[in-house]
C-alpha cells in the first residue's frame, strides 16, 4: 500500500497575512487621521515614522515576500511594507500618545489666522468650514460641521481645551469658536 505524504503549502497562509496587514494598515491610516486631527503633531514627524518603519519591513521581509508571490523586483514589496507596517506603526504612536495622555485640562484663547472649508462627501454645497489657527508657533487646521458654518464665518477666536500627550504632543480635548459680537 502506497502512503501519501501530505505537503502543507505555506503560501495560502503568508499571502492571507501580508493581504490582512495591508488592510489593517490601510484602515489604521483612516483612524490615524481621525487622531490627527486632534493631536498637535508636525505630519513630517509621522511621514518619518511610515518611511523608516517601511524601510525597516522591507529588509526584513523583501525576499519572503518575492518568493510568495514569485515576484523579481522589488517595488511590490517595499509598497506593502509601506502600506501595512508603516502605517500600522505610525496608528500606534498617536494612539499611545492620544489614548495614554494626562486628564488636566488647560484652556487657550487663540485668534483665527484664516478661514476657508473642505469639501462635501457628494454635494459641493455641503462643505465642512475649517479654521487656521497659530498654537506656540504651530499652525493647526480645525474642521468643523457643516452645521456650523454660519459660527465659523462670524467667529473670531477659538477657544482650545489641550490635554498632555503620553509622547509629549498635546491633544486637541475640544474647540469652541468665540463670536464676533456685531
Amino acid at each position: 500500500m502506497k502512503q501519501s505524504i501530505r505537503h502543507i503549502d505555506n503560501n495560502g497562509f503568508w499571502k492571507g497575512f501580508y493581504t490582512v496587514t495591508l488592510f489593517l494598515g490601510l484602515t489604521l491610516l483612516y483612524l490615524e487621521t481621525l487622531l490627527y486631527r486632534k493631536t498637535l503633531i508636525d505630519i513630517s514627524i509621522l511621514a518619518i515614522i511610515v518611511v523608516v518603519a517601511g524601510i525597516v519591513t522591507f529588509t526584513l521581509t523583501k525576499k519572503h515576500y518575492k518568493s510568495t508571490y514569485n515576484l523579481r523586483g522589488n517595488f511590490l514589496p517595499f509598497i506593502q511594507s509601506i502600506l501595512s507596517m508603516g502605517f500600522i506603526v505610525s496608528y500606534l504612536f498617536l494612539a499611545a500618545n492620544y489614548y495614554l495622555s494626562d486628564n488636566d485640562i488647560t484652556e487657550h484663547k487663540l485668534t483665527i489666522k484664516s478661514k476657508s472649508s473642505l469639501p462635501g462627501y457628494r454635494i459641493t454645497s455641503k462643505r465642512q468650514p475649517t479654521v487656521k489657527i497659530d498654537y506656540a508657533d504651530f499652525e493647526k487646521e480645525l474642521v468643523f460641521y457643516t452645521s456650523d458654518k454660519e459660527l465659523v464665518e462670524n467667529a473670531k477666536g477659538i477657544i482650545l481645551e489641550i490635554r498632555k500627550g503620553a509622547l509629549g504632543f498635546d491633544i486637541i480635548d475640544n474647540y469652541k469658536i468665540i463670536r464676533d459680537k456685531n
